[in-house]
């Protein structure tokens, strides 16, 4: 399964509910685990504890409103749940290295734009200077975005220390910087913040903007876990409509290698054995009809398909792929090749498919599925 998703809707809630009252259980019964299992993949994915994070935003959320607002010191305190300015000082101390009182009086209202969660990148800061690139700007920015669809790569298969390796001086000065903050813990809002800044106060032209952009969304989109192909499509997305006939060409979308690649992957697994030691959903794959296995198919996500399709003998993995639009396909043999290196275990894949056997269950009581 993918736990990303749960995280970010528990980001959600913290956001939604962040000067309320938040429990590790509370979060952890939403989203169907233990309070341990829970904790451990929060801090897997977000390099830090739920309450570590907690705090880092009500401490991130006091200090815009130091600057934008005219409230008492202690009555922020109080209202993002410090029980004491004494408390609130101390823990804003360790994160800025300055009291609320010393931050307040440097005034500091930033040039760029102050980013919260939700907002929109697509502003008129980001926006004048894309469309100013001239299309052979844009394609040497393509480059980058092969470059960022490896470091995820990499990351996926071998961990967040092995991008170490790509800091060299080679390397532009926003990439260097951004893997710096990312390899030392620097939270998803703040490292946004500070790569925005050195942007936005940086001279810089139309195509240095462009790659700019694509060198901040996608070390963010790397931090957040983002798999290549959904960082593939998030970054092709700043290059807009009228470029999409060299995207096209670039990575291959209307070659005829890619129906070559669909041709070699049903020739790999066709005569697959069952993996052992899982659920065996096979004879449950065999009973449904064409509509009712499309119809379950668009529940899962991409990790949930790979599970099912590494646990299926081959006969049950065709119809599964007879059932898939080519282009979600072509995704399945990128996501098969990237866990290639770094093996679904068997405690995974049977979470995965109890998960997909919840859900099929859900389907039949509302008629979905026959």
């Amino acid at each position: 399964m993918d736990y990303r998703k749960n995280v970010r809707q528990s980001i959600d809630f913290i956001e939604q509910h962040l000067a309320e009252d938040i429990k590790l259980e509370h979060l952890a019964e939403m989203a169907c685990f233990s309070k341990y299992h829970f904790h451990r993949i929060f801090k897997t994915m977000m390099g830090k504890t739920l309450m570590e994070y907690v705090r880092e935003r009500r401490l991130r959320s006091a200090a815009h409103e130091l600057i934008y607002s005219s409230r008492t010191i202690m009555r922020i305190a109080f209202d993002w749940g410090f029980n004491s300015q004494d408390a609130f000082d101390k823990a804003f101390k360790r994160m800025y290295g300055i009291t609320p009182k010393q931050y307040r009086g440097l005034n500091l209202r930033m040039n760029g734009p102050f980013f919260l969660k939700g907002d929109s990148p697509m502003n008129d800061a980001y926006l004048n200077p894309i469309l100013h690139c001239t299309l052979a700007e844009k394609k040497e920015c393509l480059s980058i975005v092969d470059r960022m669809m490896s470091l995820s790569q990499k990351q996926h298969q071998q961990g967040l220390l092995s991008l170490e390796m790509e800091l060299n001086a080679d390397a532009p000065f926003l990439l260097q910087k951004g893997l710096q903050l990312m390899l030392s813990g620097i939270e998803p809002l703040m490292f946004k913040e500070i790569l925005s800044n050195y942007i936005f106060t940086s001279q810089l032209s139309e195509k240095n903007f462009l790659a700019a952009i694509l060198i901040k969304e996608g070390l963010l989109a790397i931090q957040m876990g983002e798999y290549p192909w959904e960082i593939r499509e998030r970054l092709l997305s700043f290059f807009g409509m009228d470029f999409y006939n060299e995207i096209a060409e670039h990575f291959g979308i209307y070659n005829v290698s890619r129906e070559i690649a669909i041709q070699n992957f049903i020739e790999a697994i066709k005569d697959n054995k069952a993996c052992t030691g899982t659920i065996m959903l096979d004879p449950i794959w065999e009973k449904l009809d064409q509509r009712s296995l499309q119809r379950i198919l668009r529940e899962l996500d991409i990790i949930e398909l790979v599970s099912i399709m590494k646990a299926a003998c081959g006969k049950t993995q065709l119809k599964i792929i007879d059932c898939l639009p080519k282009s979600l396909v072509l995704t399945l043999i990128e996501a098969a090749a990237l866990f290639s290196l770094k093996e679904l275990n068997i405690p995974q894949i049977v979470d995965a498919q109890n998960h997909i056997l919840q859900k099929i269950k859900q389907l039949k009581v509302e008629g979905e599925v026959q």
